[in-house]
């Protein structure tokens, strides 16, 4: 997993400032999370701890990602007594 810090240096790379001279390190995770506010607000992330339930049918092993959804980031699968394994 990738830490903010290591991602920060990833953008200061990737704008030629290696050293972080131009701009310091909190200047760099300040641009991270106003691009995360951005994405939030255009729709492309949900708050934390957004939930969609579905039921799983036999041999069907595709389904479409819920509406409003930019990634599935993890699953959960209940057993018969509705407890997760």
């Amino acid at each position: 997993m990738t830490t903010a810090s290591v991602l920060g240096l990833q953008v200061a790379r990737r704008v030629h400032d290696t050293g972080q001279t131009e701009l310091s390190g909190t200047a760099y995770l300040d641009y991270i999370n106003m691009a995360i506010d951005d994405l939030v607000a255009a729709g492309w992330l949900l708050p934390q701890g957004a939930d969609e339930s579905i039921t799983f049918a036999d041999n069907d092993y595709e389904y479409d990602v819920p509406a409003g959804f930019a990634f599935i980031q993890r699953l959960y699968v209940n057993d018969a007594d509705g407890l997760w394994p």
